[in-house]
Order: structure tokens, then sequence, then C-alpha cells
């Protein structure tokens, strides 16, 4: 397993991926992020800084952070893992 580094806020995420989200999405970023990587909660993400990923709790929580990011143009996006823990 690689070491992965760094814990984002969701303004450090927004500023890496270059995007604004809605308030909406925003707001439910924020209540899916857990400050703590370890143990990571169904329900929950950890976004590193490198590699800039996003962990996710489970495969649901996955599927809400991609579809809050399809809503945007990935391809312009710099590389970035979306991974269930």
């Amino acid at each position: 397993m690689g070491i992965l580094l760094g814990n984002l806020t969701v303004q450090d995420f927004e500023q890496r991926l270059g995007i604004k989200f809605s308030d909406e999405d925003r707001n439910a970023l924020k209540e899916m992020r857990q400050e703590e990587a370890s143990n990571l909660q169904p329900g929950k993400i950890h976004i590193f800084d490198l590699p800039f990923t996003v962990a996710c709790g489970d495969s649901a929580t996955q599927k809400k952070v991609l579809d809050i990011l399809y809503k945007f143009d990935t391809s312009k996006f710099p590389p970035l893992s979306i991974g269930v823990k």
C-alpha cells in the first residue's frame, strides 16, 4: 500500500480542481468530509493532497462524489483518483 499525505478541505479541493461547487454540493461534500483518514466511515470522504485522491468510505459515497464532479468538464481536472478505502 502506498503512502497518502494531506488533509484537504472542500475549499482546497475546489482550488486544486479550478472549479466552484454549488452551495448545495459544497455543503454535501463538507457533510461527507471526515477529518481523520484512518477508519474512514461509510458516507464519509477524506481528500488527500499527495497523491491527489478522494478516499470514500463506501461505494455509495463514491457515486455521490462522482455525481457532483461529473457536473464539470473533468477532462480539465488535474490527475485525481476517487476510490473506496
